[in-house]
């Protein structure tokens, strides 16, 4: 089975809860307004209840007047749309409307007066009554002209017939002139909508005596079409929230989904190898949301992956190139002690002033083979960061003239003038490894430095940190150079030159191991300026 992704899970959330809301929302205002209509439903039967125990009061005692009653409640049953009961005392019945809709015409007879004649007129007479279906409409008149002591309406007497036809809205009236044309057949009690009754029942009173009971009993279907309006309303309201809700969150979860497809994809190419892959992020100010923060966090976590397997990679090149520079350096000492060896184990080795010079020479390139492997070794600890250094507070002063003192003698050789400037400084180091390190600039500057040269050896203050330093006036470092000058086995233009190729790289590494740094400053045929950059004393 298929996982629905994480926008479809918003958007139908988004639509289930909208849905959902709407419908609870229209289930408590569709309980309340039914409850609302019924209440007042009630009073209104309860009123009009009460209205006509008053009027009946006056036909129930001390003998009940049947027709009158039955009149009185076939105009209630007639005006106010419901069935009307009256009950005497114990509760038994005496009239009945009928169900609803069996009062349903009411017939209204009316002199005919001319509007000059109202005024002469002392008294003009309007006649109604109700007569329902169980009562033929030549009876009804007959009776009621003979209640009015007549024997029939006068010809200009007006006689209409006011007709009521249930509807779900409401009752519409028809007029008719049943003299005219016949009356239509009224609807029966069945062809009315059904609706939940509302029975009411008041007591009927003379004085403080209960001598009967009105029930009212409505089935209003105005109630039950507003209730249906009202919840096909809502029904419409649920379906266009819930499409409102879909499209919002279609939008809403673009937003959200696009950030993480984006990160997803980055991710991916990551995975493939390109770790140059990052996740897109906005404009740098904004403020961002989670996933905007994670995809920070990603980019950063990437570039740091990139700059670790760049370093990882350069690591390896410089293995590599060391390696091989190793190789080469050591390449050079093993042959000459191979061909020394071989000559000695041959007619050579007879003479004593060869085998002198050979064994001679075989001393020197082991002395060479020592001195790479010692520094070789020092240098990869010194790299390595497991190098333990012996720290101190040290005069800059002493330290000076103890890295000088031992090339003195070479420099007065040389014809080459070795100066130290003392200085008044201190500095917090390891000072063997300082003074190795100052040994090798001294014996650097005096190897390129030319006889009647100068070398100077000084320290400065620079804010937090002390430079010694080691100037001369001899060949100058080239610029393509000086990028490279503190590599291992690294000896530029003047490669012809004796050394490893290991003394610059071991200061740079000393510099670093104490938590500074080597620098170089030079220009052809001006001389050179190396040094080192050491913390001072606190």
């Amino acid at each position: 089975m298929r996982t629905l992704s994480i926008r479809w899970r918003l958007v139908l959330s988004y639509a289930l809860l909208a849905a959902l809301t709407v419908s609870v929302v229209g289930a408590l205002a569709l309980g309340l307004i039914r409850s609302n209509l019924a209440q007042r439903e009630a009073e209104l039967l309860t009123m009009n209840a009460q209205a006509i125990a008053r009027q009946a009061a006056r036909s129930i005692q001390p003998v009940s007047d049947r027709h009158r009653l039955q009149q009185l409640a076939d105009m209630a049953a007639f005006l106010g749309n419901a069935q009307v009961r009256i009950l005497d005392a114990a509760g038994n019945l005496i009239v009945d409307s009928g169900p609803r809709g069996a009062a349903d015409r009411l017939m209204w007879i009316a002199p005919q007066v001319r509007p000059e004649a109202v005024a002469a007129a002392r008294q003009t007479w309007i006649i109604a009554g109700v007569f329902a279906r169980r009562m033929a409409y030549p009876e009804f008149e007959a009776r009621l002209m003979e209640a009015l002591g007549a024997g029939e309406a006068p010809p200009s007497a007006q006689v209409m017939v006011v007709e009521r036809v249930p509807g779900p809205y409401g009752d519409r009236f028809v007029f008719s002139e049943p003299r005219q044309q016949a009356l239509p057949p009224s609807p029966s009690a069945e062809e009315t909508l059904p609706a939940a009754a509302t029975h009411v029942r008041v007591p009927i009173e003379l004085g403080r005596t209960i001598v009967g009971y009105v029930e009212l009993s409505s089935a209003s279907a105005i109630n039950q079409a507003a209730l249906q309006t009202a919840q096909h309303a809502f029904m419409l309201a649920a379906g266009g929230a819930t499409l409102l809700a879909v499209l919002v969150g279609l939008w809403v979860s673009r937003g959200l989904s696009a950030p993480l497809l984006a990160l997803a994809n980055a991710a991916a190419r990551m995975a493939q190898g390109d770790l140059s892959a990052r996740a897109p992020l906005r404009a740098a100010g904004r403020p961002g949301d989670e996933i905007e923060q994670l995809a920070g966090r990603f980019n950063d976590m990437a570039a740091k992956l990139e700059s670790s397997f760049q370093a990882l990679a350069a690591e390896r090149d410089a293995l590599r190139r060391f390696i091989a520079d190793a190789s080469h350096e050591l390449r050079t000492p093993i042959t000459a002690l191979k061909m020394a060896t071989e000559l000695l184990q041959g007619p050579a080795g007879d003479d004593p002033a060869t085998r002198a010079e050979f064994l001679a020479q075989n001393a020197a390139q082991l002395d060479r083979l020592e001195w790479i492997t010692r520094n070789l070794l020092d240098l990869s600890r010194l790299e390595a960061g497991i190098a333990q250094l012996e720290l101190a507070e040290h005069d800059v002063a002493e330290l000076l003239t103890s890295a000088a003192r031992p090339f003195e003698q070479a420099a007065e050789q040389k014809g080459i003038q070795l100066v130290v400037h003392p200085a008044s400084l201190g500095v917090r180091c390891d000072r063997a490894r300082v003074e190795i390190a100052l040994s090798n600039l001294i014996e650097n500057a005096l190897k390129f430095t030319p006889a009647g040269g100068r070398v100077e050896v000084s320290a400065s203050s620079e804010g937090d940190a002390v430079r010694l330093m080691v100037r001369d006036n001899g060949i100058g470092v080239s610029p393509e150079d000086q990028a490279h000058i503190f590599e291992r086995f690294y000896r530029g233009k003047n490669h012809r030159a004796d050394g490893s190729g290991l003394g610059l790289a071991i200061v740079k590494s000393i510099a670093q191991a104490h938590g500074g740094d080597a620098f170089v400053e030079s220009a052809p045929g001006s001389g050179s300026t190396f040094g080192i950059v050491l913390p001072a004393s606190q």
